[in-house]
């Protein structure tokens, strides 16, 4: 809507606000009433209204490569930028964890998809995290692997990460808990896919479901070894780094392939269908990973900060500990007092037809 009353030195024209002209009708042309004021440079628009103090204004922080790996940080910049009052990020545990203090120190709330439980075992006030954190979907993996899969011998296996190696000690715990005996529990680095060996040893073992936090390459080479052994009556359950694309490939090379995830799909939503639309319809693309979270935490932060009437960093965190923050795909986001999503849930996904079909999704494994 024009709002020329909002501009300084703006007269309209004479005519401006007239009744219908009397001869007016069906099928004659008419001048558009602001016709004139656009072809003159003269028409209002948004960017024509002055700024109302106090407004806050949101900025993307993007990465220059689409794949890469983390060698270093320099976070100077992160610490000398003025006026920020919150945060959305970052993707990668890593630095989510690494640039927690810097925001703790100015008091400024910072809303992470980090999974790894170190991000708010650091302590901070500033620190919430999106979905559910890695010791949870530890328990699912144990506990998914225990009660359906119906198996007495089990492996464990990791790529030596902190983030898998973590995921397949807490699995192995759960199993273990569930009275499940794990025979053979291997590390290896998360580049191997030499794995005749241990396709001999899992044969040996009678092993009957494969725990692993391999990546995807990885999790097909094993596969692979078991093949060339025969040993293919069994179920592989790893980790969100095997629910990919590239892992349809395996499918009926054993029994079941499962995976789990704490990065519930946007389309497991009631309103995630129609945000997947519009957001395809708008960019030509899905979102990014997970990014139906970053875009519910948006709507969460903006209610905390006119919750905290203020723009003050302090009082937003405040606000953020107390919310119960309406997100439109994901339905509600609220912390405890340590940052952690109460609702955080954890997706057991069945490799089925092609694609990946969700089985079960708990936040109480």
């Amino acid at each position: 809507m024009n709002r020329p009353e909002l501009l300084p030195n703006f007269t309209p024209p004479a005519d401006a606000g007239a009744a219908p002209a009397a001869d007016a009708a069906v099928g004659t042309g008419r001048p558009h009433e602001s016709a004139h004021l656009h072809v003159a440079g003269a028409a209002p628009y948004t960017d024509d209204l002055p700024e109302l103090a106090g407004t806050l204004h949101g900025a993307l922080g993007l990465s220059p490569l689409a794949h890469g790996v983390i060698e270093s940080l320099d976070l100077d910049r992160v610490r000398s930028l003025p006026g920020v009052v919150a945060v959305i990020g970052h993707l990668n545990s890593g630095v989510s964890i690494e640039t927690a203090p810097i925001y703790a120190a100015k008091d400024i709330a910072q809303i992470a998809i980090s999974t790894n439980p170190k991000f708010t075992q650091l302590g901070f006030p500033t620190t919430f995290r999106m979905v559910a954190n890695d010791t949870l979907q530890a328990r699912a993996i144990g506990s998914f692997a225990a009660t359906q899969l119906g198996a007495a011998r089990y492996a464990a296996l990791d790529d030596g990460t902190p983030y898998g190696k973590g995921l397949a000690d807490g699995a192995a715990e759960q199993l273990k808990a569930e009275k499940k005996e794990v025979v053979v529990r291997k590390s290896f680095d998360d580049k191997t896919v030499a794995f005749d060996e241990l396709a001999g040893e899992l044969k040996a073992a009678k092993v009957e479901v494969i725990v692993s936090t391999l990546n995807d390459f990885q999790a097909l080479a094993l596969l692979e070894a078991l093949r060339k052994v025969d040993h293919t009556k069994v179920s592989l359950l790893g980790g969100d780094t095997i629910k990919t694309t590239d892992m349809t490939k395996a499918m009926g090379m054993v029994e079941g392939v499962y995976a789990t995830s704490p990065v519930l799909e946007a389309k497991e939503f009631t309103t995630g269908k129609p945000f997947l639309e519009k957001y395809i319809e708008a960019y030509k693309k899905p979102p990014a990973y997970g990014g139906h979270y970053s875009y519910d935490s948006t709507y969460v932060l903006s209610a905390a900060i006119q919750k905290a009437k203020s723009a003050d960093p302090k009082a937003i965190t405040k606000a953020m500990h107390s919310i119960n923050g309406y997100a439109p795909v994901i339905g509600t986001m609220t912390w405890d007092d340590k940052g952690e999503q109460r609702y955080g849930a954890v997706g057991v996904y069945e490799l089925r037809s092609g694609s990946w079909e969700l089985r079960m999704r708990s936040d109480r494994w």
